[in-house]
Protein backbone atom coordinates (compact mmCIF):
# COMPACT_ATOMS: atom_id res chain seq x y z
CA UNK A 1 0.00 0.00 0.00
CA UNK A 2 1.59 3.23 -1.05
CA UNK A 3 1.60 6.39 1.34
CA UNK A 4 0.37 9.75 1.00
CA UNK A 5 3.95 10.87 -0.53
CA UNK A 6 3.66 8.34 -3.19
CA UNK A 7 3.11 9.55 -6.51
CA UNK A 8 -0.07 8.20 -8.39
CA UNK A 9 0.11 6.21 -11.28
CA UNK A 10 -0.42 8.30 -14.45
CA UNK A 11 -1.75 6.61 -17.56
CA UNK A 12 0.26 6.87 -20.79
CA UNK A 13 0.02 10.54 -23.03
CA UNK A 14 -3.29 10.28 -24.72
CA UNK A 15 -4.33 6.62 -23.33
CA UNK A 16 -7.22 6.69 -21.07
CA UNK A 17 -6.94 4.22 -17.86
CA UNK A 18 -9.21 1.27 -18.41
CA UNK A 19 -12.92 1.64 -16.99
CA UNK A 20 -12.94 -0.82 -13.80
CA UNK A 21 -15.79 -3.30 -13.62
CA UNK A 22 -18.93 -3.97 -11.92
CA UNK A 23 -20.97 -7.26 -10.95
CA UNK A 24 -24.44 -7.24 -10.02
CA UNK A 25 -26.54 -10.24 -8.72
CA UNK A 26 -30.16 -9.85 -8.98
CA UNK A 27 -32.31 -12.09 -7.90
CA UNK A 28 -35.87 -13.42 -9.35
CA UNK A 29 -38.09 -11.25 -9.80
CA UNK A 30 -38.95 -7.67 -11.36
CA UNK A 31 -38.78 -5.58 -7.82
CA UNK A 32 -35.32 -7.15 -7.55
CA UNK A 33 -34.08 -7.08 -11.69
CA UNK A 34 -35.65 -3.71 -12.60
CA UNK A 35 -33.97 -1.66 -10.06
CA UNK A 36 -30.65 -3.82 -10.60
CA UNK A 37 -30.85 -2.66 -14.18
CA UNK A 38 -31.10 1.27 -12.93
CA UNK A 39 -28.40 0.54 -11.10
CA UNK A 40 -26.15 -0.63 -13.92
CA UNK A 41 -27.36 2.30 -15.80
CA UNK A 42 -26.38 4.81 -13.27
CA UNK A 43 -22.78 3.16 -12.52
CA UNK A 44 -21.80 3.16 -16.03
CA UNK A 45 -23.31 6.78 -16.76
CA UNK A 46 -19.95 8.31 -16.30
CA UNK A 47 -17.63 6.20 -18.46
CA UNK A 48 -16.15 5.24 -15.55
CA UNK A 49 -17.01 1.70 -15.16
CA UNK A 50 -18.45 -1.24 -17.16
CA UNK A 51 -20.81 -3.70 -16.06
CA UNK A 52 -22.27 -7.18 -16.17
CA UNK A 53 -25.90 -7.86 -15.06
CA UNK A 54 -26.03 -11.53 -13.78
CA UNK A 55 -29.40 -13.49 -13.08
CA UNK A 56 -30.41 -17.13 -12.62
CA UNK A 57 -31.56 -19.57 -14.85
CA UNK A 58 -33.97 -21.32 -12.47
CA UNK A 59 -35.98 -18.73 -12.57
CA UNK A 60 -36.21 -16.94 -16.16
CA UNK A 61 -38.85 -19.51 -17.40
CA UNK A 62 -41.14 -17.27 -15.28
CA UNK A 63 -39.83 -14.16 -16.95
CA UNK A 64 -37.96 -12.92 -14.60
CA UNK A 65 -34.36 -13.13 -15.94
CA UNK A 66 -33.31 -11.14 -18.60
CA UNK A 67 -35.98 -10.43 -21.58
CA UNK A 68 -34.40 -8.88 -24.54
CA UNK A 69 -36.61 -5.66 -23.91
CA UNK A 70 -34.96 -4.61 -20.60
CA UNK A 71 -31.70 -5.41 -21.82
CA UNK A 72 -32.10 -3.29 -25.42
CA UNK A 73 -32.73 -0.18 -22.78
CA UNK A 74 -29.25 -0.56 -21.32
CA UNK A 75 -26.32 1.29 -22.72
CA UNK A 76 -23.66 -1.12 -24.44
CA UNK A 77 -21.26 -1.24 -21.50
CA UNK A 78 -23.91 -3.29 -19.83
CA UNK A 79 -23.21 -7.06 -20.76
CA UNK A 80 -25.76 -10.08 -19.30
CA UNK A 81 -24.84 -13.09 -17.09
CA UNK A 82 -27.26 -16.01 -16.58
CA UNK A 83 -26.18 -18.80 -13.92
CA UNK A 84 -26.91 -22.01 -14.69
CA UNK A 85 -30.31 -23.52 -13.75
CA UNK A 86 -29.46 -25.93 -10.35
CA UNK A 87 -31.42 -28.79 -8.78
CA UNK A 88 -34.35 -27.76 -6.69
CA UNK A 89 -36.13 -31.53 -6.77
CA UNK A 90 -35.31 -32.06 -3.26
CA UNK A 91 -37.13 -29.36 -1.36
CA UNK A 92 -40.73 -29.47 -0.45
CA UNK A 93 -43.52 -28.91 -2.61
CA UNK A 94 -44.65 -25.74 -0.41
CA UNK A 95 -41.40 -24.49 0.22
CA UNK A 96 -41.72 -20.59 0.47
CA UNK A 97 -40.67 -18.40 -2.13
CA UNK A 98 -37.39 -17.40 0.23
CA UNK A 99 -36.23 -20.64 0.35
CA UNK A 100 -36.38 -21.56 -3.15
CA UNK A 101 -34.57 -18.42 -3.90
CA UNK A 102 -31.94 -18.31 -1.09
CA UNK A 103 -31.10 -22.58 -1.68
CA UNK A 104 -30.71 -21.55 -5.67
CA UNK A 105 -28.40 -18.72 -4.75
CA UNK A 106 -26.08 -21.03 -2.33
CA UNK A 107 -25.91 -23.45 -4.44
CA UNK A 108 -25.31 -21.52 -7.52
CA UNK A 109 -22.05 -19.88 -5.45
CA UNK A 110 -19.37 -22.42 -7.58
CA UNK A 111 -20.60 -21.02 -10.35
CA UNK A 112 -20.72 -17.15 -8.99
CA UNK A 113 -17.22 -17.96 -8.33
CA UNK A 114 -15.97 -18.91 -11.94
CA UNK A 115 -17.56 -15.50 -13.21
CA UNK A 116 -15.95 -13.70 -10.71
CA UNK A 117 -12.75 -15.15 -11.57
CA UNK A 118 -13.07 -14.47 -15.45
CA UNK A 119 -14.86 -11.43 -15.86
CA UNK A 120 -13.82 -9.15 -17.60
CA UNK A 121 -15.30 -5.65 -19.40
CA UNK A 122 -17.36 -5.98 -22.19
CA UNK A 123 -15.23 -5.87 -25.16
CA UNK A 124 -12.42 -7.26 -23.48
CA UNK A 125 -10.87 -4.50 -21.90
CA UNK A 126 -8.48 -4.47 -19.11
CA UNK A 127 -9.75 -3.02 -15.61
CA UNK A 128 -10.31 -6.10 -13.35
CA UNK A 129 -13.70 -6.30 -11.03
CA UNK A 130 -14.01 -3.46 -9.05
CA UNK A 131 -16.94 -4.25 -6.90
CA UNK A 132 -19.60 -7.29 -6.11
CA UNK A 133 -22.76 -5.89 -5.78
CA UNK A 134 -25.71 -8.32 -4.70
CA UNK A 135 -29.11 -7.70 -3.88
CA UNK A 136 -30.58 -8.90 -0.20
CA UNK A 137 -30.92 -12.36 -1.63
CA UNK A 138 -27.58 -12.60 -2.75
CA UNK A 139 -25.57 -11.45 -0.14
CA UNK A 140 -24.55 -15.27 0.70
CA UNK A 141 -22.21 -14.65 -2.08
CA UNK A 142 -20.18 -11.60 -0.05
CA UNK A 143 -17.88 -14.46 1.49
CA UNK A 144 -16.80 -15.26 -1.94
CA UNK A 145 -16.48 -11.66 -3.00
CA UNK A 146 -13.98 -11.05 -0.15
CA UNK A 147 -11.75 -14.44 -0.96
CA UNK A 148 -11.56 -13.36 -4.85
CA UNK A 149 -9.90 -9.64 -2.90
CA UNK A 150 -13.37 -7.86 -4.42
CA UNK A 151 -15.50 -5.21 -2.30
CA UNK A 152 -18.99 -6.39 -1.80
CA UNK A 153 -22.02 -3.86 -1.26
CA UNK A 154 -25.53 -5.16 -0.94
CA UNK A 155 -28.07 -2.93 -2.65
CA UNK A 156 -31.39 -2.84 -0.86
CA UNK A 157 -34.47 -2.22 -3.31
CA UNK A 158 -37.19 -1.32 -0.51
CA UNK A 159 -36.24 1.42 2.32
CA UNK A 160 -33.10 1.71 4.84
CA UNK A 161 -35.97 0.98 7.92
CA UNK A 162 -36.42 -2.78 5.55
CA UNK A 163 -32.53 -3.28 5.62
CA UNK A 164 -32.44 -1.92 9.35
CA UNK A 165 -34.99 -4.50 10.79
CA UNK A 166 -33.25 -7.04 8.93
CA UNK A 167 -30.22 -6.68 10.21
CA UNK A 168 -31.63 -6.08 13.90
CA UNK A 169 -33.33 -9.99 13.40
CA UNK A 170 -30.38 -12.24 14.63
CA UNK A 171 -30.31 -10.26 18.00
CA UNK A 172 -33.91 -10.74 17.85
CA UNK A 173 -33.81 -13.88 17.14
CA UNK A 174 -30.43 -14.09 20.06
CA UNK A 175 -32.34 -12.44 23.31
CA UNK A 176 -36.32 -13.94 22.44
CA UNK A 177 -37.74 -17.34 22.57
CA UNK A 178 -41.23 -16.34 21.17
CA UNK A 179 -42.99 -16.10 18.04
CA UNK A 180 -41.76 -12.54 16.69
CA UNK A 181 -45.69 -12.00 16.20
CA UNK A 182 -45.95 -12.66 20.36
CA UNK A 183 -43.25 -9.96 21.34
CA UNK A 184 -45.06 -7.77 24.10
CA UNK A 185 -43.26 -4.95 23.11
CA UNK A 186 -42.72 -3.27 19.74
CA UNK A 187 -39.27 -3.89 18.28
CA UNK A 188 -37.41 0.06 18.32
CA UNK A 189 -34.93 0.70 15.83
CA UNK A 190 -33.20 4.20 16.12
CA UNK A 191 -33.89 7.13 13.95
CA UNK A 192 -37.34 4.61 12.83
CA UNK A 193 -40.75 4.03 13.85
CA UNK A 194 -41.55 1.25 15.99
CA UNK A 195 -42.75 -1.84 14.91
CA UNK A 196 -44.61 -4.50 15.79
CA UNK A 197 -43.36 -8.33 15.82
CA UNK A 198 -46.13 -9.39 13.85
CA UNK A 199 -45.16 -6.60 11.21
CA UNK A 200 -41.98 -7.96 10.99
CA UNK A 201 -41.01 -9.90 7.11
CA UNK A 202 -43.61 -12.82 6.85
CA UNK A 203 -40.98 -15.63 6.89
CA UNK A 204 -39.67 -14.15 10.21
CA UNK A 205 -43.06 -15.21 11.71
CA UNK A 206 -42.75 -18.87 12.66
CA UNK A 207 -39.10 -19.93 13.96
CA UNK A 208 -39.99 -23.52 12.97
CA UNK A 209 -40.46 -22.67 8.80
CA UNK A 210 -36.71 -23.29 6.72
CA UNK A 211 -37.42 -19.87 6.11
CA UNK A 212 -36.69 -17.93 8.72
CA UNK A 213 -33.35 -20.34 9.75
CA UNK A 214 -32.13 -18.89 6.07
CA UNK A 215 -33.03 -15.20 6.72
CA UNK A 216 -31.15 -14.62 10.36
CA UNK A 217 -28.01 -16.20 8.62
CA UNK A 218 -28.61 -14.01 5.75
CA UNK A 219 -28.73 -11.27 8.02
CA UNK A 220 -25.37 -11.97 9.37
CA UNK A 221 -23.81 -12.34 6.56
CA UNK A 222 -25.03 -8.58 5.61
CA UNK A 223 -22.34 -7.51 8.01
CA UNK A 224 -19.30 -8.45 5.65
CA UNK A 225 -20.09 -5.74 3.51
CA UNK A 226 -18.19 -2.90 2.27
CA UNK A 227 -21.15 -0.86 2.28
CA UNK A 228 -25.32 -0.78 1.63
CA UNK A 229 -26.94 0.95 -1.49
CA UNK A 230 -30.21 1.62 -0.49
CA UNK A 231 -32.98 3.01 -2.59
CA UNK A 232 -34.14 5.54 -0.15
CA UNK A 233 -33.40 9.18 -0.25
CA UNK A 234 -33.01 11.57 2.93
CA UNK A 235 -36.65 13.28 2.33
CA UNK A 236 -38.05 10.14 3.17
CA UNK A 237 -35.98 8.55 6.38
CA UNK A 238 -34.54 11.86 7.11
CA UNK A 239 -34.12 10.51 10.75
CA UNK A 240 -33.15 6.43 10.06
CA UNK A 241 -30.56 7.62 7.63
CA UNK A 242 -29.05 9.89 10.26
CA UNK A 243 -29.48 7.21 12.76
CA UNK A 244 -27.64 4.87 10.59
CA UNK A 245 -24.82 7.06 10.01
CA UNK A 246 -24.21 7.55 13.89
CA UNK A 247 -24.20 3.47 13.95
CA UNK A 248 -21.78 3.20 11.06
CA UNK A 249 -19.40 5.97 12.33
CA UNK A 250 -20.08 3.62 15.66
CA UNK A 251 -18.83 0.68 13.84
CA UNK A 252 -21.69 -1.48 14.14
CA UNK A 253 -22.77 -1.43 10.85
CA UNK A 254 -21.49 -0.98 7.20
CA UNK A 255 -22.64 2.53 6.21
CA UNK A 256 -25.07 2.85 3.89
CA UNK A 257 -25.83 5.23 0.41
CA UNK A 258 -29.13 6.43 0.32
CA UNK A 259 -29.50 6.85 -3.97
CA UNK A 260 -32.83 6.63 -4.14
CA UNK A 261 -35.21 7.45 -5.33
CA UNK A 262 -35.14 4.63 -8.46
CA UNK A 263 -37.90 4.81 -11.35
CA UNK A 264 -38.33 2.24 -13.89
CA UNK A 265 -37.29 3.93 -17.21
CA UNK A 266 -40.20 4.32 -19.66
CA UNK A 267 -40.37 3.75 -23.30
CA UNK A 268 -40.70 6.53 -25.54
CA UNK A 269 -43.92 5.45 -26.32
CA UNK A 270 -44.90 5.05 -22.50
CA UNK A 271 -44.01 8.30 -21.99
CA UNK A 272 -45.94 9.73 -25.21
CA UNK A 273 -48.88 8.07 -23.57
CA UNK A 274 -49.09 9.98 -19.27
CA UNK A 275 -51.30 7.08 -17.62
CA UNK A 276 -54.82 8.73 -16.05
CA UNK A 277 -53.26 8.10 -12.48
CA UNK A 278 -50.08 10.02 -13.18
CA UNK A 279 -52.32 12.66 -14.00
CA UNK A 280 -54.65 12.47 -11.83
CA UNK A 281 -51.89 12.29 -9.06
CA UNK A 282 -50.57 16.06 -9.67
CA UNK A 283 -53.25 17.70 -8.98
CA UNK A 284 -53.75 16.07 -5.47
CA UNK A 285 -52.05 18.13 -2.55
CA UNK A 286 -48.47 17.43 -1.57
CA UNK A 287 -48.23 14.01 0.96
CA UNK A 288 -52.26 13.70 0.54
CA UNK A 289 -52.54 10.18 -1.32
CA UNK A 290 -51.64 6.63 0.24
CA UNK A 291 -49.95 4.32 -2.24
CA UNK A 292 -50.15 0.58 -1.99
CA UNK A 293 -48.34 -1.70 -4.16
CA UNK A 294 -46.95 -5.13 -2.98
CA UNK A 295 -44.65 -5.43 -5.82
CA UNK A 296 -43.73 -7.96 -8.59
CA UNK A 297 -44.66 -10.99 -6.57
CA UNK A 298 -47.35 -9.68 -3.90
CA UNK A 299 -50.35 -11.50 -4.24
CA UNK A 300 -53.21 -11.25 -1.77
CA UNK A 301 -55.99 -13.52 -0.83
CA UNK A 302 -59.81 -12.31 -1.51
CA UNK A 303 -60.55 -12.04 2.10
CA UNK A 304 -57.42 -10.06 2.51
CA UNK A 305 -57.98 -7.74 -0.21
CA UNK A 306 -61.23 -6.85 1.24
CA UNK A 307 -59.78 -6.26 4.71
CA UNK A 308 -57.20 -4.28 2.91
CA UNK A 309 -60.10 -2.11 1.02
CA UNK A 310 -62.15 -1.71 4.29
CA UNK A 311 -58.73 0.01 5.85
CA UNK A 312 -58.06 2.31 3.20
CA UNK A 313 -61.89 3.14 3.46
CA UNK A 314 -61.31 3.72 6.66
CA UNK A 315 -58.40 5.89 6.71
CA UNK A 316 -60.32 8.51 4.81
CA UNK A 317 -57.52 8.86 2.66
CA UNK A 318 -57.43 9.03 -1.48
CA UNK A 319 -55.13 6.31 -2.38
CA UNK A 320 -53.73 4.68 -5.45
CA UNK A 321 -53.73 1.01 -5.28
CA UNK A 322 -51.97 -1.53 -7.87
CA UNK A 323 -54.18 -4.24 -8.00
CA UNK A 324 -53.21 -7.66 -9.09
CA UNK A 325 -55.72 -11.14 -9.16
CA UNK A 326 -56.09 -12.41 -5.79
CA UNK A 327 -55.34 -16.13 -5.11
CA UNK A 328 -56.57 -18.23 -2.57
CA UNK A 329 -54.02 -21.07 -2.77
CA UNK A 330 -50.40 -19.69 -3.15
CA UNK A 331 -49.23 -16.27 -1.72
CA UNK A 332 -46.25 -16.60 -4.50
CA UNK A 333 -48.88 -16.87 -7.50
CA UNK A 334 -47.52 -13.65 -9.13
CA UNK A 335 -44.00 -14.25 -8.39
CA UNK A 336 -43.68 -17.26 -10.30
CA UNK A 337 -46.27 -16.36 -13.33
CA UNK A 338 -49.51 -17.27 -11.82
CA UNK A 339 -52.33 -15.19 -10.96
CA UNK A 340 -50.93 -12.96 -12.94
CA UNK A 341 -53.72 -13.45 -16.45
CA UNK A 342 -56.58 -11.30 -14.81
CA UNK A 343 -54.37 -8.71 -13.68
CA UNK A 344 -50.90 -8.41 -16.36
CA UNK A 345 -53.30 -8.73 -19.58
CA UNK A 346 -52.64 -12.74 -20.05
CA UNK A 347 -55.86 -14.76 -20.21
CA UNK A 348 -58.44 -14.42 -18.72
CA UNK A 349 -60.09 -17.88 -15.92
CA UNK A 350 -63.43 -17.99 -17.22
CA UNK A 351 -65.85 -16.24 -15.81
CA UNK A 352 -63.21 -13.71 -13.89
CA UNK A 353 -63.18 -11.13 -16.51
CA UNK A 354 -65.56 -8.79 -14.75
CA UNK A 355 -63.44 -9.12 -11.48
CA UNK A 356 -60.37 -7.60 -13.78
CA UNK A 357 -62.86 -4.49 -14.39
CA UNK A 358 -64.61 -3.91 -11.40
CA UNK A 359 -60.70 -3.80 -9.48
CA UNK A 360 -59.63 -0.63 -11.73
CA UNK A 361 -59.61 1.94 -9.27
CA UNK A 362 -61.94 5.02 -10.80
CA UNK A 363 -60.01 8.13 -9.00
CA UNK A 364 -61.35 10.41 -9.99
CA UNK A 365 -65.01 9.10 -9.23
CA UNK A 366 -66.96 9.98 -6.09
CA UNK A 367 -65.97 13.53 -5.42
CA UNK A 368 -68.84 15.08 -5.12
CA UNK A 369 -70.31 14.58 -1.66
CA UNK A 370 -68.11 11.49 -1.37
CA UNK A 371 -64.43 10.52 -0.05
CA UNK A 372 -62.48 9.39 -3.54
CA UNK A 373 -61.34 6.39 -1.65
CA UNK A 374 -65.03 5.08 -1.85
CA UNK A 375 -65.16 4.24 -5.29
CA UNK A 376 -62.38 2.33 -5.08
CA UNK A 377 -63.67 0.62 -2.00
CA UNK A 378 -66.85 -0.19 -3.88
CA UNK A 379 -65.11 -1.55 -7.01
CA UNK A 380 -63.32 -4.13 -5.01
CA UNK A 381 -66.48 -5.41 -2.78
CA UNK A 382 -68.58 -5.70 -5.92
CA UNK A 383 -65.84 -7.56 -7.74
CA UNK A 384 -65.85 -9.71 -4.27
CA UNK A 385 -69.69 -10.31 -4.89
CA UNK A 386 -69.47 -10.96 -8.34
CA UNK A 387 -66.39 -13.68 -8.15
CA UNK A 388 -69.02 -15.71 -5.23
CA UNK A 389 -71.92 -15.27 -7.47
CA UNK A 390 -69.84 -16.66 -10.64
CA UNK A 391 -68.93 -19.54 -8.91
CA UNK A 392 -72.60 -20.58 -7.83
CA UNK A 393 -74.13 -19.24 -10.96
CA UNK A 394 -71.44 -20.36 -13.28
CA UNK A 395 -70.71 -16.44 -14.06
CA UNK A 396 -74.89 -16.03 -15.31
CA UNK A 397 -74.29 -12.08 -14.17
CA UNK A 398 -71.32 -11.53 -16.23
CA UNK A 399 -73.70 -8.85 -17.92
CA UNK A 400 -76.01 -8.14 -15.54
CA UNK A 401 -74.11 -4.87 -14.14
CA UNK A 402 -73.46 -2.25 -16.51
CA UNK A 403 -70.46 -1.00 -14.54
Amino acid sequence: MGTDSDPAPTPAPGKQPPAAHVVLLASPGAGHVLPMAELARRVVAHGEFTATLVTYANFSSAGHGFPSALMATLPPSVSAAVLPEVPLDDLPADARIETRILTVVERSLPNLRDLLASSSPPGGGGGGVAAFVPDIFGAWALELSAELGVPGYVFCTTNLMALHSLLHTPELDRTTTCEFGDLPEPVRLPGCVPLRGADLVDPLQDRADPAYHFLVDLAKRYLLADGFIVNTFDAMEHEAIAAFETLSRDGVYPPAYAVGPFARTCSSGGQKAEHRCLRWLDEQPDRSVLYVCFGSGGTLSTEQMAELAAGLEASGHKFLWVVRFPSDKDRSASFFGGGVGAAGGGPEPPGRGRLRVALRLELDAGGRGRRRSDAGVAAVRRAEGERRDAGRAGGARAAAEGG
